[in-house]
């Protein structure tokens, strides 16, 4: 027996038993006493009732009670009319307390039911909550893994092509310092903002993520490469786009993957459209490349490599600045004049300089001890 039958067996007993002591007091007090108003106790306790019905049904039965009496009245003067008036205006507070019971009931359940509904939704909202940040988790795991993989497949396109040192960790920083420089610039305000700075830090790492395909006779080659060993080396934006642009179409990985496909294909273009691959020029290059291009080659000219000694960084500086129009965006050279001084200290941070252990990078190794 549940907690609300319970509850209405007491409302119905200790109904009947008032009942019973009422009618007693009636029989034993004169008529011109209004005995019948009593009554109204019995409605205002159907009140605790589950069942509206009930109100009614005691209503009914005290009516009938009341009026009851005006037939066994012994009453035969004029109280006999004072005792009608009395038993009537009884009935009719009776069904007043009773409407108004039963209005309060209606309200109680129509507050219990939205109360229950803000309930159900605040439920459904929470577990819709725990869901979506759940999901958003696994998301954030599958891309974090990806972001992993892929920067270890360029991490070993890196160690393929000798003598880089931290090239992929500045290459990401000076890319970061341009692009902030030029979301100062109101013409890029609108392109570059919280997600783009944040795409183009963990895309720019992948730039030469082609060269895993490069053989490492031409890769490593200590002399100058011949014309078709030059357009076999072209081909690394190719392939590095291809790779980032597959990771796309499973529709796995996280958005950043299309920026870092833009990038190594277009990263060798040049302002003047003498680049490779697909000889674009001035501003139909994306913006991305453009500015990775300035961040690659300042990198290439102040780091030493198997085929070349390594520039000054004021040296390289002045090769970028001559070559603004040509190679470079005038744009993303002058951001890069503003920030020198912040490309002299990623150098610091990141040195060019390590020591080889059984082939490995210090670099490498220090990824992963991380």
């Amino acid at each position: 027996m549940n907690e609300d039958s319970l509850s209405d067996r007491k409302v119905w007993a200790w109904t009947a038993l008032l009942t019973v002591l009422i009618e007693a007091v009636d029989m034993l007090t004169p008529d011109s006493l209004n005995v019948g108003v009593l009554y109204v106790g019995l409605v205002l306790l159907s009140r605790w009732s589950r069942r509206r019905s009930f109100t009614y049904f005691v209503s009914v039965v005290a009516t009938c009670f009341v009026l009851r009496g005006l037939f066994v009245s012994s009453d035969t003067d004029g109280l006999f009319w004072v005792a009608t008036a009395n038993r009537l205006l009884a009935v009719l507070v009776i069904w007043m307390t009773a409407f108004l019971c039963v209005l309060s009931q209606r309200k109680e359940a129509e507050e219990s039911r939205i109360e229950l509904e803000r309930q159900l939704a605040l439920a459904e909202n929470e577990v819709l909550r725990e869901a979506k940040d759940s999901l958003e988790k696994k998301t954030q795991q599958l891309i974090a893994t990806q972001e992993v993989a892929f920067y270890t497949l360029a991490k070993m396109a890196e160690l393929r092509d000798s003598e880089t040192g931290q090239h992929l960790e500045r290459i990401r920083a000076y890319s970061h310092i341009l692009a902030l420089e030029l979301q100062q610039d109101p013409t890029f305000k609108r392109v570059i903002d919280d997600r783009f700075l944040s795409d183009l830090y963990r895309s720019s790492p992948l730039h030469d993520i082609g060269k895993v395909a490069i053989p490492d006779a031409i890769l490593r080659k200590a002399g100058r490469l011949t014309d078709e060993e030059y357009d076999l080396m072209k081909r690394h934006t190719i392939v590095g786009a291809a790779i980032l642009e597959d990771a796309i179409s499973h529709k796995e990985g996280g958005e950043f993957f299309e920026m870092a496909a833009v990038i190594a294909k277009c990263h060798h273009e040049r302002f003047d459209g003498a680049g490779y691959p697909l000889g674009l020029s001035s501003r139909s290059i994306p913006l991305v490349a453009r500015i990775v291009a300035v961040a690659d080659v300042f990198d290439a000219l102040t780091s030493e490599r198997h085929y070349k000694d390594s520039y000054s960084p004021e040296k390289a500086r002045e090769i970028i600045l001559a070559d603004s129009g040509r190679h470079f965006d005038p744009v993303v050279v002058e951001a890069f004049e503003r920030r020198y001084e912040d490309f002299l200290h990623i150098q610091l941070r990141y040195p060019n300089k390590y020591t080889r252990i059984f082939g490995i990078t210090e670099s490498l190794l220090a990824e992963i001890c991380k």
